[in-house]
Protein backbone atom coordinates (compact mmCIF):
# COMPACT_ATOMS: atom_id res chain seq x y z
CA UNK A 1 0.00 0.00 0.00
CA UNK A 2 1.08 3.84 -1.00
CA UNK A 3 2.37 6.26 1.46
CA UNK A 4 0.39 8.78 -0.03
CA UNK A 5 -2.80 10.11 1.51
CA UNK A 6 -4.66 9.98 -2.08
CA UNK A 7 -3.76 6.64 -2.91
CA UNK A 8 -5.04 5.23 0.93
CA UNK A 9 -8.76 7.59 -0.48
CA UNK A 10 -8.59 5.27 -3.35
CA UNK A 11 -8.33 2.17 -1.81
CA UNK A 12 -11.25 3.01 0.35
CA UNK A 13 -13.52 3.92 -3.02
CA UNK A 14 -12.54 0.75 -4.43
CA UNK A 15 -12.84 -1.43 -1.34
CA UNK A 16 -16.36 0.36 -0.22
CA UNK A 17 -17.38 1.52 -3.81
CA UNK A 18 -18.41 5.02 -4.77
CA UNK A 19 -22.05 3.87 -4.46
CA UNK A 20 -21.25 2.56 -0.71
CA UNK A 21 -19.60 5.84 0.24
CA UNK A 22 -22.14 8.03 -0.79
CA UNK A 23 -24.64 6.31 1.50
CA UNK A 24 -21.98 6.05 4.48
CA UNK A 25 -20.84 9.75 4.09
CA UNK A 26 -23.47 11.60 1.74
CA UNK A 27 -20.86 12.61 -0.66
CA UNK A 28 -22.79 12.05 -3.65
CA UNK A 29 -21.17 8.55 -6.61
CA UNK A 30 -20.16 11.18 -8.95
CA UNK A 31 -18.03 12.96 -6.70
CA UNK A 32 -16.42 9.42 -5.79
CA UNK A 33 -16.16 8.57 -9.16
CA UNK A 34 -14.55 11.60 -10.12
CA UNK A 35 -11.88 11.55 -7.55
CA UNK A 36 -11.12 7.79 -8.59
CA UNK A 37 -11.06 8.41 -12.22
CA UNK A 38 -8.46 11.17 -11.54
CA UNK A 39 -11.03 13.73 -12.68
CA UNK A 40 -11.36 15.73 -8.90
CA UNK A 41 -8.63 15.47 -5.86
CA UNK A 42 -9.68 14.54 -2.38
CA UNK A 43 -11.05 17.55 -0.69
CA UNK A 44 -10.67 18.07 3.43
CA UNK A 45 -14.23 17.40 2.98
CA UNK A 46 -14.21 13.72 1.56
CA UNK A 47 -11.29 13.17 4.25
CA UNK A 48 -13.13 14.74 7.08
CA UNK A 49 -16.28 12.26 5.99
CA UNK A 50 -14.31 9.24 5.51
CA UNK A 51 -12.79 9.91 9.14
CA UNK A 52 -16.07 10.14 10.38
CA UNK A 53 -17.32 6.80 9.00
CA UNK A 54 -14.16 5.03 9.46
CA UNK A 55 -12.72 6.41 12.91
CA UNK A 56 -10.35 3.50 13.63
CA UNK A 57 -8.61 4.06 10.43
CA UNK A 58 -8.32 8.12 10.20
CA UNK A 59 -5.13 8.54 11.51
CA UNK A 60 -3.70 5.48 9.00
CA UNK A 61 -5.55 7.80 6.61
CA UNK A 62 -4.06 10.70 6.92
CA UNK A 63 -0.45 9.24 8.04
CA UNK A 64 -0.91 5.93 6.50
CA UNK A 65 0.89 5.17 9.92
CA UNK A 66 -1.26 3.12 13.06
CA UNK A 67 -1.49 3.25 16.80
CA UNK A 68 -2.73 0.32 17.66
CA UNK A 69 -2.59 0.93 21.60
CA UNK A 70 -5.28 3.93 20.60
CA UNK A 71 -7.47 1.87 18.60
CA UNK A 72 -5.95 3.19 15.27
CA UNK A 73 -5.38 0.74 13.05
CA UNK A 74 -4.86 0.13 8.94
CA UNK A 75 -7.02 -2.21 6.82
CA UNK A 76 -4.03 -4.67 7.00
CA UNK A 77 -4.43 -5.16 11.25
CA UNK A 78 -8.16 -5.12 10.62
CA UNK A 79 -7.85 -7.90 8.18
CA UNK A 80 -5.64 -9.47 10.41
CA UNK A 81 -8.34 -9.13 13.13
CA UNK A 82 -11.15 -10.76 11.36
CA UNK A 83 -8.76 -13.44 10.13
CA UNK A 84 -8.24 -14.42 13.94
CA UNK A 85 -11.75 -14.25 14.69
CA UNK A 86 -12.82 -16.00 12.43
CA UNK A 87 -10.37 -19.00 12.87
CA UNK A 88 -10.94 -18.35 16.76
CA UNK A 89 -7.24 -17.80 17.60
CA UNK A 90 -8.52 -14.13 18.58
CA UNK A 91 -6.56 -12.86 21.74
CA UNK A 92 -8.93 -10.51 23.02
Amino acid sequence: MSNATSDRVLWLIEKHGARGLERKTGIKEDRWNNIKRGKARCSLDELDALGRVFPELRWWLMTGETMPEQGQISPEVEGIRETLKKTGTDTE
